[in-house]
């Protein structure tokens, strides 16, 4: 259990308490924070009697699982409240399983089969991921202009999987922000797999995915990296 302080979306300020999830040096995941409404918003945590301050990242969507619920991003990441020892702030090497959510989350029906061949061939396509190695990544809530970094470890045109300690709870719509080539390719999604501590799995918005030219644009120069 922590108290959380600060100012809410109305200007007043408030007290209270919340049950914290998934901390690290990078931030935690804190329930039972209704108040707050919009990523952006600063708040102090205190816990056993040490305090820091975090930057609310994403919030909950109202009337789901994750209602209630906000990710913070620490301010004072070298400021250890915690007292545990934890993973330093940054993507871990760990690799994830993405079999697992390829196939449970994105596996194309088995109706597919009886498809024309052209449809089959777009289809594998559309799916076929790329490394990303190298690429910058930042997730946020959407239309927010502040969010968190992660080490993005594969994309394709269906989605992608980004390597994070404090990873959004599943269900979570959020905004992926791609840096290529000097540009901001912004893209629209929901998580669909999480491996607290490792990573999440996004699905991006099909329509905004096939009418990006940056996205293609990207995709083009992975060609030749493609994951087996």
């Amino acid at each position: 259990m922590v108290t959380v302080s600060g100012v809410d979306a109305e200007g007043n300020p408030f007290v209270q308490t919340a049950y914290a999830h998934d901390v690290s040096s990078a931030g935690a995941r804190l329930e039972g924070l209704d108040l707050l409404k919009a990523s952006g918003q600063k708040v102090n945590v205190e816990y056993k009697g040490r305090s820091a301050e975090f930057q609310v990242v994403w919030v909950g969507d109202p009337g789901r699982q994750e209602q209630g619920h906000v990710g913070l991003r620490s301010l004072e990441p070298n400021r250890d409240i915690w007292q545990r020892d934890l993973p330093r702030s940054g993507a871990d090497n760990y690799r994830a399983p993405h079999s697992d959510m390829e196939e449970s989350q994105h596996a194309a029906p088995a109706s597919a089969a009886a498809q024309p061949a052209k449809t089959q061939i777009s289809e594998r396509r559309r799916r076929a991921r790329y490394p990303g190695v190298g690429l910058n990544v930042e997730f946020c809530a959407p239309g927010a202009s502040v969010g968190m970094s992660g080490r993005l470890s594969d994309i394709s045109l269906a989605g992608c999987y980004i390597e994070v300690l404090t990873p959004c709870l599943q269900g979570t719509a959020l905004d992926v922000v791609l840096r290529h080539q000097g540009f901001d390719i912004r893209l629209p999604g929901r998580v669909v797999a999480v491996h607290q501590g490792m990573g999440m799995g996004i699905e991006f918005d099909q329509t905004a995915a096939q009418n990006s030219p940056g996205l293609a644009g990207l995709l083009g120069a992975l060609v030749g990296r493609r994951v087996r």
